[in-house]
């Protein structure tokens, strides 16, 4: 191949003065002290020329090193196309092929690995009666180097873990609430921590709600205790009688306190 693809003739660009000239050139700028320029309405057009002028010098200087660029460039360029279309596409082709052919294969045997897992999981999960897991909730890698062992032991570990959680979650006094949480994470100690918060916010929220109605009873009690008051009836009677038992009638009536307290006389 290498016989077949040379360089023939090697680029030469002769810049052996470019270091000479740009002295000549740093010696001429530098009689315009630059970092010390002052420019007045009465020099501003000077100043305009001189930069004129040296865009000008510096757009040829620019435009020859352009060209020499593409006059070495060209040449790659045309190489990098017949490159291209006579021998990297025929390799790649080949390399597209040959992968996928390959990961054709090792998709097959991790796909069978993963099949087994599964079964396996899938009998613990009945063995167990926990119903509520689902495979994909493990976020098994299964790789080409994973063994059967190893992703079995995987498994069963991942079952001793939830009946572990769901055996300490029992002892818990919301055990139904936090159950409900647990299915959702498989995280026990953040489904404990939500229910406990979750019903400390329901008791706080239930007391809230209290407190307005017994406040309202209890102006409406005082409201009651202003407005009430003793209604006084006055009753008047009359008795017949002969003058002696008129006065031994109001006698014997004085000798009440509450009785001698209400006569009104007149």
């Amino acid at each position: 191949m290498n016989k077949l693809i040379f360089l023939q003739t090697r680029p030469i660009i002769d810049f052996s003065k470019m270091a000479e000239v740009g002295l000549r050139v740093q010696e001429r700028l530098s009689q315009y002290d630059f970092a010390n320029l002052v420019v007045t309405d009465e020099n501003v057009k000077e100043i305009k020329e001189l930069r004129t002028t040296l865009r000008k010098e510096f757009d040829l200087a620019e435009s020859t090193r352009k060209t020499i660029k593409k006059e070495v460039n060209d040449p790659y360029t045309q190489f990098e196309e017949a490159f291209k279309e006579n021998i990297a596409k025929h390799y790649q082709d080949a390399d597209a092929k040959l992968k996928k052919a390959i990961d054709d294969v090792e998709s097959a045997i991790k796909q069978k690995k993963e099949d087994e897992v599964r079964t396996f999981f899938n009998e613990l999960v009945t063995k167990h009666e926990l119903d509520f897991l689902q495979f994909e909730m493990m976020r098994l890698n299964v790789t080409l180097s994973s063994s059967l062992k190893s992703l079995k032991e995987e498994v069963d570990n991942f079952i001793k873990t939830v009946l572990s959680d769901i055996s300490l979650i029992g002892s818990q006094e919301h055990q139904e609430r936090i159950f409900v949480e647990y299915k959702r994470s498989l995280n026990v100690s953040q489904a404990i921590q939500k229910v406990i918060a979750d019903v400390k916010a329901e008791k706080e929220l239930i007391e809230k709600q209290k407190q307005p109605v017994q406040e309202l009873i209890q102006k409406m009690e005082e409201e009651r205790k202003e407005v009430e008051v003793t209604e006084i009836l006055t009753v008047s009677f009359t008795i017949k009688d002969t003058r002696a038992n008129n006065i031994k009638d109001r006698e014997f009536m004085k000798q009440d306190d509450y009785a001698e307290s209400r006569i009104c006389t007149h």
